[in-house]
């Protein structure tokens, strides 16, 4: 085909985003990686009739999710015998967490587990994939590999290193340098689909100068920074306790709480760091299955939104569907706040696309946008009751799966086509993670 030329989708709907209607046998026009036409199919049809049409009959053309949040190598860990812990969250990561798993995991663990989340993610409907690495014993020269071995998949991804000074000072410096060298490879050689983000762990295994540290490279590169703040109340507690204030304050108060900062799970939270969180605005990530696994609370993901935040969705690990992530990010919030209104299919629909984009500095996606990037996703509406332009977010968000994406583009490549993968040999992938469970879960890890 003539590299100039395009391809044409279609199916009876067309979800522009979230809050617009969508448009009823309508079609998008891809050229190369962006988007150049959306409108009826008989209109794009007749003005490009020499080019390909895709016509998925009754289904979504939607904008493709973006996991804002995961740690693909948690796949590891399902059912996996752990320690039994009675403390709370910190007490958990501290003698469970970090010495079973963290502290153990290697490169070949890490990135295979990090292939088939990629994988999985594509299958699930999601085409950007921010994975967030936390293993001070694989480092350094592991961001590198790992974003080879994701992106081979097909699918976009961001991708950091989790610094932290709870090692020690020499890791620390390591891991800083990981993600430091890594944002100057990306800079030097920019690579479609691929992104990097500043991270460290949270204000309790971190000093201030070490964040600081952290956030002027991120500034210096233009990219975000990434820590996980107040899953559960273990770190307020120390916030109070090391600094006399809350932790959003103690941030404020090192001068770097602005907007190139993004804050996971948020879930203790007062009063006070949520007006910060708007005021300086810091973007969210929601991670409402995780936090219900380990019983650390439920975020207050509607105070934020009603005072403007940027919040994306999350699977931290816990699923390969995102479907079931958008979900409870709209059920949770319900039954906690007693109210059928709160987090209608429209607002998690947007936080699980849009939301997530802006995130991670992603403006050209999250919406069917002309001039965007091509990162499409097909839905099968086939239902047992009728999909309308009134009813058809909230039959996707209450009542579609991972199995009903049919077809995935990323960058306007096809990755999935009739729910198989193109580029990935799944049982292959299968087979790897396998191996690298057997090793984690007896001990029998190769050490660096």
């Amino acid at each position: 085909m003539n590299p100039s030329a395009g391809q044409l989708l279609s199916a009876e709907w067309v979800i522009l985003n979230a809050h617009d209607h969508p448009l009823n046998q309508a079609s998008v026009r891809v050229v190369g990686n962006r988007i150049t036409d959306i409108g009826p199919t008989d209109m794009l049809t007749a003005a490009f009739p020499d080019e390909p049409l895709h016509d998925f009959g009754t289904a979504a053309i939607a904008p493709g999710f973006v996991n804002s949040h995961a740690h693909t190598y948690n796949i590891l860990v399902r059912g996996m015998e752990l320690s039994p812990s009675d403390g709370n969250f910190g007490e958990f990561l501290a003698t469970v967490w970090w010495p079973e798993v963290e502290d153990r995991l290697t490169p070949e663990m890490v990135m295979g587990a990090n292939y088939h989340g990629c994988a999985q993610a594509l299958l699930s409907g999601v085409t950007t994939l921010y994975d967030v690495i936390e293993a001070p014993t694989a480092i350094p020269g592991l961001l590198g590999p790992t974003l080879q071995a994701g992106t081979s998949t097909g699918i976009r991804m961001a991708l950091s290193f989790e610094a932290t000074e709870r090692v020690s000072a020499e890791n620390a410096r390591i891991g800083l340098k990981e993600n430091i060298d890594f944002l100057q490879e990306l800079a030097d050689h920019p690579m479609d689909r691929a992104s990097g983000v500043m991270c460290w762990h949270t204000s309790y295994s971190c000093s201030g100068d070490f964040i600081r540290e952290a956030v002027n490279a991120a500034v210096s590169f233009g990219v975000p920074s990434h820590f996980h703040c107040n899953e559960g109340s273990y770190e307020p507690q120390r916030a109070q306790a090391d600094f006399g204030t809350s932790t959003i304050e103690h941030y404020d108060s090192l001068g770097i709480a602005d907007s190139g900062l993004m804050a996971s799970q948020c879930v203790v939270m007062t009063e006070r760091e949520l007006d910060l969180i708007a005021e300086r605005n810091i973007s969210v990530t929601h991670m409402p299955l995780s936090n219900g696994e380990f019983g650390a609370g439920i975020a207050p993901i509607p105070a934020l939104l009603e005072r403007g935040v940027t919040i994306g969705l999350g699977t931290d690990g816990f699923t390969d569907d995102f479907f079931e992530v958008i979900r409870g990010a709209s059920l949770i919030h319900r039954a906690n706040l007693q109210s059928s209104h709160i987090m209608p299919a429209a607002t998690v629909f947007d936080l699980a696309t849009r939301g997530g984009a802006l995130a991670l500095g992603l403006e050209d996606l999250g919406t069917l946008n002309v001039g965007n990037l091509a990162d499409i996703q097909i839905i099968d509406t086939d239902m047992a009751t009728p999909a309308t332009v009134d009813n058809l977010l909230d039959q996707i968000v209450l009542w579609r799966s991972a199995h009903d994406v049919t077809d995935v583009m990323v960058d306007g490549t096809w990755c999935v086509r009739d729910r198989r993968l193109l580029h990935v040999d799944l049982e292959q992938a299968r087979d790897r993670v396998q191996a690298s469970a057997r090793k984690l879960w007896t001990g029998n890890e190769v050490t660096r």
